[in-house]
């Protein structure tokens, strides 16, 4: 049990007093310059990106544009335009051509199509195939978004658009067969049983579109998959064979639960063991992984909610599992998010973008939880989005599910709504 000394030790050791800046270092925070032409933009900044412009709802759909634009360009298509791009060969995926900045040799730059980014061997430069776009044409990274949008949409570009919309196609069957065997399948029964068990109600189920991968639905999916026009190729691309394999018979006791964008789409699947006490069957990525391969930031982006899409409430419950927000929306709470898993080996990513875009958390968490370690986690993992975070004390050794089943919903709410910033729950 922490005394007072301690915390003040541990709030000393760690700086958690630099996790919440004054108003002064707050209105210091400024958006980047319009109009700057940088001659270089790496594209592997979209943690550094965010942080630098206001958390208006106008500059953070232009965060979501750039980010969008980063999934959709495909770098060979674009680049092709300025330069005769032929393949490498021998079953590499990546492209050379002339490089039209410093023109020294006829196959010095190299475009890789997997992550869309070119690199000239002879003068250096390299990014992101939106990088090459803003430099040959001369443009700030404000004038690029809408002109490269327009392009795509015109469809004078045709980027990975199509090949979204296809995986997502093949996510949304997989959604709706799985669905269909749990409601109506002889061998879903089991799972229905459990999810009674559970305490979750057929219009939860159909809220959060539960479903069942069983062993018939994993043999016909893919030969439905190619009835319906998708050829190998995709479903490898698109990682439903892999996925599929990596599954075998574990899938016969996991609930799927889909996981959807802001549109409504799905493009995923968390699952939930059904054995007692079992833990999430969690992987970083949204499954089938094909979805975060081919489109990164959207991935980054997806939050399971009771709601369709991402919540849009400015104060959420970080869930511990995807399994408690279907709970938490079960007994009526439908502000609770899983976002990332709450581990400090894991969650920083993704955790730390969901933030960025202006949410107010609480973190339901046991007291014994806060260790020194936690602590340091949460300056090295959050930094300024710390201070978004408050914290709600549970009962020793209870997860926030459990607490709902034996202290009731209305102390649920009570604890919730006495949630405190780290510094004052340490009682600095």
């Amino acid at each position: 049990m922490f005394t007072r000394r301690t915390l003040f030790k541990l709030l000393a050791a760690v700086g958690v007093g630099s996790l919440w800046p004054t108003q002064g270092q707050a209105e210091e925070a400024s958006p980047a310059t319009p109009g700057r032409r940088p001659s270089h933009i790496s594209y592997d900044t979209s943690l550094d990106f965010p942080a630098t412009i206001s958390d208006s709802s106008s500059a953070l759909s232009a965060v979501e544009q750039w980010e969008n634009l980063l999934d959709d360009l495909d770098a060979v298509e674009l680049i092709g335009r300025y330069s005769r791009l032929t393949p490498v060969g021998d079953g590499s995926r990546d492209y050379r051509g002339p490089c039209p900045f410093c023109r020294q040799g006829p196959d010095s730059l190299m475009v890789g199509s997997r992550d869309d980014s070119y690199v000239c061997t002879n003068c250096l430069a390299c990014g992101h195939a939106l990088d090459f776009y803003i430099r040959m044409e001369r443009l700030s990274l404000e004038e690029a978004i809408p002109r490269l949008t327009g392009l795509l949409v015109s469809g004078a570009l045709t980027g990975k658009r199509l090949r979204l919309e296809r995986m997502g196609v093949a996510l949304e069957e997989t959604r709706r067969l799985a669905c269909e065997a749990l409601q109506h399948g002889s061998a879903g029964h089991d799972t229905r049983e459990w999810m009674k068990r559970e305490g979750v109600t057929q219009e939860t189920s159909e809220q959060f579109s539960l479903g069942f991968l069983s062993k018939d639905v994993r043999q016909a999916l893919i030969p439905h998959l190619r009835a319906n026009g998708f050829d190998q190729a995709e479903l490898e691309e698109a990682g439903m064979t892999g996925w599929l394999a990596r599954h075998g018979d574990e899938s016969d006791m996991s609930v799927l639960i889909s996981v959807r964008d802001v549109d409504g789409s799905c493009r995923g699947f968390c699952e939930q063991a059904m054995h007692e006490n079992a833990e999430v069957m969690w992987t970083f990525y949204s499954l089938p992984y094909g979805f975060t391969l081919l489109s990164p930031h959207r991935a980054d982006r997806l939050v399971l909610s009771a709601r369709n899409g991402r919540t849009s409430s400015a104060s959420v419950i970080l869930a511990e599992r995807p399994w408690d927000v279907v709970l938490l929306a079960e007994a009526g709470i439908e502000d609770a998010v899983y976002v990332a898993p709450l581990d400090p080996a894991e969650y920083r990513r993704r955790l730390n973008l969901y933030l960025q875009r202006g949410h107010t958390a609480i973190w339901p968490i046991r007291q014994a939880d806060i260790t020194v370690e936690f602590l340091r986690g949460l300056t090295d993992g959050f930094g300024r989005s710390a201070g978004q975070l408050h914290f709600a004390i549970l009962p020793p050794g209870l997860r926030l599910p459990e607490v709902i089943r034996q202290e009731g919903i209305e102390s649920v709410r009570a604890r919730l709504a006495r949630a405190k910033p780290l510094r004052d729950l340490l009682g600095a």
